[in-house]
């Protein structure tokens, strides 16, 4: 179950930086009230035809419409809202790919019934075993589609690896992309450039700057789509559908209702509001075009809208400070963890909890904010126990591997000028907060399907100003988005609580209370192992700053091993409906909010938009 619970910051910093640098689409209408409103009718500039209308261009509705007309024959037009295609798999890196015939001719291990049996205890077997092995066997035929399309030359671009996040033992080994950076080509990005060539090729018409504003429904069967573009609604009269839509994350209602938590606190992620400076500019997990146009589209047609579903892949805590001293301190067994309340709130370090499920904490404190405190004496305990790994030998703990360097002296004046001792600081200490990058570019150009467009990626600004005076702190923030230090520092417990900004009467008495517990060897309050007891009262004292940050909102239309749409019995499904990539569930499902997935978003978008063109197909040859 690790994998899903635990990943190490340069994953996480790999994930998130591509997420960052995602493409988005275009949302041209906004949200969609027309599907929920009474019947109403239209002047339509203009009326088309077509035997499957798919509902948005990006990565899963283009394999579906590329698959579906490849196998069918039959016309297929994509209605997408931006101004180009692919969405958020244009920057997307790393996938889990299963039974591949590249796989096999390399003599790579099989762990599919493993890996199956791993993700499905991890979902408390909630999830269809049917679907998910679907969906697992999709990814190695879908690989092995795009061979048979590109040749032999296409296969030698990929080299063995794992998904960049897993780390279980039945993580399977296969065709993954080397990371060439953020404007360098990526999985992702090259399958869209191969469904772009391939719809064209079959005959696929795809309309850009079209979003799909209402449906008409007849026998609880959807007959036509209706597009608005820039001259006006259009008619698309269709035999069949695939709803494409994406996530919801900037739907206000949607997220209010059901992500409450994450909604009230959604400017204070890693990013700050640099992580929706970002979505206005058609980019990342907040991108302004993720409003959830499915959801009246799919209650107009009888779906089943799985909102138990809905949730947001919450992460963390994570360091502000990552890599440097302080970040590494946040981590430690031997630190203090307070909110801006000057209170306890989980035994420490939080982040023994996991970069998953310990990010649903951190979103209930205040500005969801985490301050770990530590003195010359942690230090020296922590340093101590670097050295001597017996303390924790055998222990089975998930907790991440300390990487502290140099002597407590050496630490202290480092962490003092915000300088990095064991890592890269995270910018020069002290001072405001350096710029943001360039501006984020047009969505063309790069490697097929688009690689990262031109400009500086958002977050990567110069670091702040000339070093602090005495108690400064390292400006923080994952890619320098935040403006909230990473790091604080002080002579006294006084001047410290001033600095961070928290309850100073709060602090000092959970200080007091702290050492109390270190002195007695056992902590009545939060129950820390009393070999972590180590008292805070030998200054200077010091505070790393922790946050969260997210991978977007999931959850929408429940959907059978064949990507169907299922009606509200669950049993029978809507017909000539299949519902792909976030808007679909089937891969996941959320135990108060925390999501619990049995595959990565790409693979998903990958198989589901797979398994939708074969099924889609096979409906269009018998209507």
């Amino acid at each position: 179950m690790k994998e899903d619970r635990h990943f190490t910051r340069r994953k996480f910093m790999a994930a998130t930086s591509a997420a960052i640098a995602t493409p988005a689409v275009m949302n041209i209408a906004g949200a969609v009230p027309e599907a929920r409103a009474e019947a109403k009718s239209y002047n339509f500039v203009e009326k088309k035809e077509c035997d499957l209308v798919v509902l948005g261009g990006g990565g899963s509705g283009m394999i579906a419409a590329v698959r579906a007309a490849q196998l069918s024959g039959k016309k297929v037009i994509v209605l997408e809202k931006a101004a180009f295609l692919g969405g958020g798999m244009r920057t997307a890196r790393t996938v889990r790919t299963f039974r591949s015939k590249w796989q096999q001719k390399r003599n790579l291990p099989d762990h599919f019934t493993g890996y199956a049996n791993l993700k499905m205890d991890y979902a408390l077997w909630m999830l269809d075993p049917k679907l998910l092995e679907n969906c697992m066997l999709a990814t190695g035929q879908f690989f092995d589609w795009l061979c048979e399309m590109e040749g032999a030359e296409f296969e030698k671009q990929f080299v063995e690896g794992k998904y960049v996040m897993g780390d279980s033992e039945f993580e399977p080994i296969g065709p993954q992309i080397l990371d060439t950076g953020m404007s360098g080509k990526t999985f992702g990005g090259i399958v869209v450039g191969i469904m772009k060539e391939k719809a064209n090729k079959h005959g696929v018409e795809v309309l850009t700057k079209h979003p799909v504003v209402d449906v008409e429904v007849q026998n609880g069967k959807i007959v036509a789509a209706i597009a608005k573009s820039e001259k006006g609604y259009v008619r698309v009269a269709c035999k069949a559908c695939v709803m494409a839509t994406g996530s919801w994350i900037c739907n206000e209602d949607v997220c209010k209702k059901y992500v409450p938590d994450y909604w009230a606190v959604k400017e204070d992620t890693m990013m700050g509001a640099m992580d929706w400076q970002i979505g206005r500019s058609q980019a990342g997990h907040t991108n302004m075009n993720y409003t959830g146009d499915g959801i009246p589209l799919a209650e107009k047609v009888g779906a089943f809208l799985d909102y138990s579903s809905f949730c947001i892949r919450l992460l963390g805590p994570m360091a502000m400070g990552m890599g440097g001293a302080a970040g590494t301190m946040a981590d430690s067994p031997f630190v203090m963890t307070v909110n801006l309340n000057g209170k306890r709130y989980c035994c420490e370090p939080i982040a023994h909890l996991g970069s998953i499920d310990g990010a649903h904490l951190q979103v209930k404190q205040p500005h969801a904010r985490g301050l770990s405190i530590f003195d010359r004496n942690v230090l020296e305990a922590a340093l101590a126990d670097q050295k001597n790994r017996t303390l924790r030998a055998g222990s089975g703990s998930d907790m991440p591997e300390m990487a502290l360097s140099g002597t407590v002296d050496e630490i202290i004046e480092s962490l003092k000028k915000g300088g990095k001792s064991g890592g890269a600081p995270q910018g020069a200490p002290g001072g405001s907060q350096g710029a943001p990058g360039g501006g984020q570019g047009g969505p063309g150009g790069g490697a097929p399907g688009g690689g990262q467009p031109q400009g500086t990626a958002p977050g990567q600004g110069a670091p702040g100003g000339a070093p602090g005076g005495q108690g400064g702190g390292t400006p923080g923030g994952q890619m320098g988005g935040s403006t909230v230090p990473s790091s604080y520092w002080a002579d006294t417990l006084e001047e410290l609580a001033d600095k961070m900004g928290v309850d100073k009467k709060a602090f000092l008495e959970t200080v007091k209370q702290y050492n109390e517990y270190c002195a007695q060897g056992s902590d009545m309050e939060l129950f820390k192992d009393k070999k972590y007891l180590v008292p805070i009262n030998k200054g200077p004292f010091f505070a790393a700053t922790s946050a969260f940050n997210h991978d977007r909102a999931f959850g929408g239309v429940k959907v059978n091993p064949d990507m169907q749409a299922y009606k509200a019995d669950r049993k029978s499904v809507v017909e000539g409906l299949w519902v792909t990539g976030d808007f679909s569930t089937g891969r996941h499902t959320a135990f108060n909010g925390h999501k619990r997935q049995a595959i990565n978003d790409l693979s998903w978008a990958f198989s589901s938009g797979f398994l939708a063109g074969n099924s889609a197909a096979d409906y269009l040859k018998k209507v």
